[in-house]
């Protein structure tokens, strides 16, 4: 996309554009992006890196990079998490966003844990103007015919852009075992501001997910009572369901995880969710994801490919890797209550 329809999209579109947060597909190897309940859930130091980049065959593609980390904090049951993003849209709009988040781990059976996570989040948008072209300077390009008349008065030659920054709060909750989960989670509660042109609010949609699964052993060789090892020898299968829902967007991911230790295989198809409305006449169908994996002791390693089934499809898709350690510490042992030392049935990747 040219900046000049950029240029034309924020400036035209203050009121009209749909915002949609940005998308990953291996949502577990960055659980805090998806739900703050995530936090500490594991009692270890984990450490997770993700980057994708979308649409590598436009000019000005998408990208996203992201870095979490969380601590296990089981003598006061609670976790504590980071997890800073950046994005780059376009090459001229940039979004950084750092966060804080806590979560209260609960043993409400002696198989069943809830978690209740919340995130207070500082986000900063920026635009460069160095790529823009802007409506004198169009004007003295094309010479003084209609068409540059009409250039300029589309395109003010000194926008009244802002970089904004704001607050931005989300929440959420996951009921776990050690064979199945489900959560929920609710980000941009505050509604914050996020418009780029001042004077001209532009409230971002809050966005609703739920996430569930379960996991089925195909069998396992290890007799061993450390459940940390034991994933060196897991063969398992992982059906999943991710239901998301922001502003006119709603999209349905279903997927599955092939666990054969230390190879994990994934396959996910991403649409819009029968049921729902669909005002805005958005493609149905969005795209078919293939993702392998290796995870060996305390190391994880991924790489995923979005084939497009939508509209965008000779844009590329989307490529994505990610890394993840977990640091086997435990800073805050609890002696006397084990309850929550409760392995986590979700995948990796």
């Amino acid at each position: 996309m040219r900046p000049l329809v950029i240029l034309l999209l924020v400036v035209l579109l203050p009121h009209l554009a749909f915002s949609q947060d940005p998308q990953v597909t291996q949502n577990y190897a960055l659980p805090l992006n998806m739900n703050p309940a995530f936090a500490g859930i594991s009692n270890n130091v984990n450490v997770n890196v993700l980057h994708r980049n979308q649409w590598p065959n436009l000019t000005s593609n998408y990208q996203f990079s992201a870095m979490s980390i969380d601590i296990g904090l089981e003598k006061y049951k609670s976790g504590l998490g980071l997890l800073v993003t950046s994005d780059s849209q376009f090459s001229a709009l940039t979004s950084t966003s750092v966060a804080l988040q806590y979560a209260y781990h609960l043993s409400i059976t002696e198989n069943y844990t809830i978690s209740m996570g919340m995130q207070g989040a500082y986000v900063n948008r920026s635009l460069s103007y160095e790529n823009l072209i802007f409506g004198d300077q169009l004007a003295n390009y094309l010479g003084s015919g209609s068409a540059a008349t009409s250039s300029s008065d589309l395109l003010p030659s000194t926008p009244n852009f802002t970089n904004p920054s704001y607050l931005d709060l989300s929440v959420g909750s996951m009921l776990y075992s050690n064979k199945h989960w489900i959560g929920i989670s609710a980000h941009h509660l505050n509604k914050p501001d996020h418009s780029l042109v001042s004077n001209s609010p532009s409230p971002l949609d809050m966005k609703f997910s739920l996430q569930m699964g379960t996991k089925i052993d195909l069998g396992n060789s290890y007799e061993g009572n450390d459940p940390e090892n034991a994933l060196n020898y897991e063969k398992s299968i992982s059906p999943i369901i991710h239901i998301k829902k922001q502003g006119v967007f709603n999209q349905l991911d279903v997927g599955t995880y092939l666990t054969i230790a230390p190879l994990v295989i994934g396959a996910w198809y991403r649409n819009f969710p029968i049921g729902f409305s669909n005002p805005e006449k958005l493609d149905t169908q969005e795209s078919m994801t293939g993702l392998i994996g290796f995870r060996k002791d305390k190391f994880a390693i991924g790489y995923s490919y979005d084939f497009t089934l939508s509209k965008l499809a000779p844009s590329g898709g989307a490529h994505e890797i990610t890394l993840s350690y977990v640091f086997g510490f435990n800073l805050f042992p609890n002696k006397y209550d084990k309850s929550l030392r409760r392995s986590l049935a979700c995948p990796k990747f």
